[in-house]
């Protein structure tokens, strides 16, 4: 089947186009991947770090207030000491509200369940210890400071640094996914860009081959028909396309000037048998002339000097003609 110059150049324009789409099309999916990646640090792992963050300080602050409650003698500086040590208790639970919306998966809602429980087991021996301080049990208040509570505040930061080991794991296997997404979405647009390059090339060849090359072989081809040599051999006949259509006129075209060169040829060839014949019919005038002339003078015998070369009058004239006298 045969494609048309049009056709030809259409398809490879779209095939360079369709290319171009898909390194496009690539280039948006790299970003899109980079996006999640970003959009995941941003919405989840980093906001959950911070919340971890913030409740290691709240608990370590409790820790530490309470801590300083028991070696206080002033009744009013204890009272004060509780109130923060109740402050951050508070602050410690507004975290726990915040995290909770961040959860991911159900192993993040594990390793939060263990801080919640964890957490629960240090409230509960903080205001053990509160309410001995409270009664001025301070014996009562450190052994529990020591003892249960500090058992339970080394499980609680055991959980936060687990929680936060897992959150800051999940953003590594997030940027790592996203770094092997982008290597590869950019290993296929480097693809995409050597199959656009190599069907630049291809269209540039087809088009040399099918329609730059023919047209400069038919324009010379035309140039020497048009000088007149009509000798010339027209190339692209037998094609289909339009370039066959221009072979075939400027074929048309060179046998229509053969055609003239023959009867251009027949028309002079015919001529010079005119001029031929005329210069033969006023050689014979002069000739005859001269005969009359030496017949009216009593000459008899003069005959014809030429002989001429013409069936017709040598059957006329056969005794007309005598040979000129030799030297």
């Amino acid at each position: 089947m045969r494609i048309s110059l049009k056709t030809t150049v259409i398809i490879g324009l779209l095939a360079v186009v369709a290319l171009g789409f898909v390194q496009g099309g690539l280039g948006w999916f790299a970003r899109d991947q980079i996006y999640v990646v970003m959009d995941a640090a941003t919405e989840n792992t980093i906001p959950s770090l911070v919340v971890i963050t913030d409740m290691e300080a709240a608990s370590l602050k409790a820790a530490s207030i309470l801590g300083e409650s028991l070696i206080s003698t002033d009744a009013t500086a204890r009272a004060r000491y509780i109130d923060e040590i109740n402050g951050k208790i508070a602050e410690f639970e507004k975290w726990l509200a915040t995290y909770e919306p961040l959860i991911l998966n159900v192993e993040d809602r594990a390793h939060f369940d263990q801080v919640k429980a964890d957490w629960n087991t240090w409230r509960g021996f903080a205001e053990q210890s509160i309410d001995a301080l409270k009664r001025n049990d301070l014996s009562g208040a450190t052994a529990l400071y020591m003892g249960q509570q500090a058992d339970a505040g080394d499980a609680l930061f055991d959980s936060l640094v687990s929680i936060a080991n897992f959150n800051k794991d999940l953003g590594d296997a997030n940027r790592i996914d996203g770094d092997a997404s982008a290597a590869f979405t950019s290993m296929l647009q480097i693809i995409a860009a050597g199959l656009s390059l190599v069907a630049g090339d291809g269209v540039l060849v087809l088009v040399n081959s099918r329609v730059l090359k023919p047209l400069g072989q038919m324009t010379a081809t035309m140039r020497q028909v048009a000088a007149g040599d009509y000798s010339a051999d027209v190339k692209g006949r037998d094609r289909a396309d339009e370039i066959g259509a221009m072979a075939t006129a400027v074929e048309t075209f060179r046998e229509n000037g053969l055609r003239i060169n023959s009867l251009a040829e027949q028309e002079r060839v015919e001529q010079q048998g005119r001029q031929a014949r005329m210069m033969m019919m006023q050689e014979l005038q002069s000739g005859v002339s001269n005969v009359v002339e030496a017949a009216l003078s009593g000459n008899f015998a003069a005959r014809l000097d030429s002989k001429f070369d013409d069936a017709e009058l040598a059957r006329v004239l056969p005794k007309t003609y005598q040979p000129p006298p030799a030297p």
